[in-house]
Formats: C-alpha cells, sequence, structure tokens
C-alpha cells in the first residue's frame, strides 16, 4: 500500500511539474507573439526580448527530464527564479506597453478602448438608475399613480405650432 502511495504521489508530482513548466511556456511564447508585433512598429524592445529568454529559461529548467536531475538546491533555485523572470517579465512589459501606447495606433485603441469603457459605466449608471425608479414605484404605488396622472395631464404639443393650428 505505501509502494501504492509512493508510486501516486510520484505520479503528481510529475504531472504537477509539467503543468508548471509549460504553463511558463505558453507565457514565454504569448509575450513573445506580442513584441514580435509591438517591434514591428519600431520600437526598441531588446530588454523585453531578454526577460521573455529568461522566462523560457527558467521554465525548460522547470521541466521534469532536467528537473528531477537537478540536486535539492538547484531545485529549489529553479523555483526561485520564477519570480524574479516573471517580475523582470512583467515591467519590461508594462515600458514597452506604454511605449506602444504613445504611437498613433496605440493612441488610437487606447481612445477605442477609453470610449468602450465610458460607454459600459454609462450604461451601468442607467441602468442603476432605471432600478431606483422601479423600486421607488414598488415602494410607493400612489405615488406612481400620481406620477402617471400627472404625465398624461400634462399634454405638450409634439407638433409645431403652426402644424397644431392647422390640424386644429
Amino acid at each position: 500500500m505505501k509502494d501504492f502511495v509512493r508510486r501516486m504521489v510520484r505520479i503528481l508530482a510529475l504531472l504537477a511539474q509539467w503543468v508548471v513548466a509549460l504553463f511558463l511556456a505558453l507565457i514565454a511564447i504569448m509575450s513573445a507573439s506580442t513584441a514580435f508585433g509591438r517591434q514591428a512598429l519600431g520600437l526598441d524592445i531588446t530588454a523585453y526580448f531578454v526577460s521573455i529568454a529568461g522566462l523560457a529559461m527558467v521554465s525548460v529548467a522547470l521541466l521534469p527530464p532536467l528537473f528531477f536531475r537537478f540536486p535539492a538546491k538547484a531545485r529549489l533555485a529553479s523555483y526561485a527564479l520564477v519570480i524574479p523572470a516573471v517580475v523582470a517579465l512583467g515591467l519590461t512589459f508594462s515600458a514597452v506597453n506604454d511605449a506602444y501606447m504613445r504611437t498613433p495606433k496605440g493612441a488610437q485603441e487606447a481612445k477605442a478602448e477609453a470610449a468602450a469603457a465610458a460607454s459600459r459605466i454609462e450604461s451601468k449608471r442607467l441602468k442603476e438608475e432605471q432600478a431606483h425608479r422601479e423600486e421607488e414605484q414598488k415602494a410607493n404605488p400612489a405615488a406612481a399613480e400620481e406620477l402617471a396622472r400627472d404625465v398624461a395631464a400634462d399634454v405638450t404639443p409634439i407638433f409645431h405650432p403652426a402644424i397644431t393650428r392647422v390640424l386644429g
């Protein structure tokens, strides 16, 4: 029974190790895709490429065929290097993204994103306002009836006054 448990733990450790290594590799690949797109715009992204390469090397070091051959301290160091690699990637991406936003294409994209965000905020505000009105009407039906009577009593001509005279 102990042998079975030991094997299951070993299999789960291998599986987890593959997941971590492949996840970091996926992040590096997606970052490289972004980097090539930004490079096409003429931005200097050397530091970003270096941080991507660092993350890729850490990812390779975490692959089970290599990782489980390392001594215990090297295994710990492999995981300890994940944090600085991810932080470096985030910082360099931030710098590259800021530079991109200063390009005409980036500024246009930022403007469209800001307009979309403003539209979402406005629609949310309108929905909340409508919900608040409905709650007030449910809470006070007499006030709702009075409002309906006021609206019905206030017949404002919808046509131009000259047309109203003609229609008479």
